[in-house]
């Protein structure tokens, strides 16, 4: 199994931690929606927010509603090329906790992945959490015959107003600094 590389856009990190601040020390989450870059490569383009189902300090139960509605209109607007664009897993907040998954994140991720109307081949979960006023995340990909490994998560920096894509190991802080000239 080799690592999966998950870049999360601007606009992704900026709704997670936003919701994340909002919903303060009760954790919160959603569904993360990608595109395909190359093998083992996803970029994270979308995430959703399940608001009607606002956790507890040490459990969060995702919304799948709004989630597929979502869903449905990202396939839309990606013209349904499925292999490009699709569901590539969940996120949720551990503002009371260490940035690894639990027990119960564990099982509802191989449960979600052996469930064959997902039809997935795997799955990705990333935790986050706000830390000093920063967005800190950790990722981790689930595979058939209950394997997981840590993903390496990367900031797409292209969004801001210049190109470059910063490579930060997982649970760094996601800090922005303008190049120089």
């Amino acid at each position: 199994m080799e690592k999966i590389n998950i870049i999360l856009t601007n606009e992704v990190q900026n709704i997670i931690f936003e919701t994340c601040k909002k919903s303060g020390r009760r954790e919160i989450g959603g569904m993360l929606f990608a595109q395909h870059l190359s093998t083992n490569e996803f970029k994270v383009l979308e995430v959703t927010v399940a608001m009607e189902y606002l956790g507890t300090m040490s459990r969060f139960i995702r919304g799948i509603v709004s989630g597929l509605r979502q869903l449905a209109k990202f396939y839309k607007y990606h013209n349904y090329f499925y292999s490009k664009y699709n569901y590539l897993g969940d996120w949720h907040s551990h503002p009371n906790f260490k940035l690894y998954p639990s027990v119960t994140d564990d099982a509802s991720m191989f449960k979600l992945l052996h469930d064959v109307e997902v039809g997935a081949y795997f799955l990705v979960l990333l935790i986050v959490k706000i830390k000093n006023s920063q967005l800190k995340v950790n990722g981790w990909a689930y595979f058939p015959g209950n394997k997981r490994v840590k993903c390496e998560i990367k900031v797409d920096t292209h969004a801001l107003k210049y190109v470059a894509l910063t490579y930060i190991q997982a649970s760094l802080d996601l800090n922005y600094h303008s190049p120089t000239h």
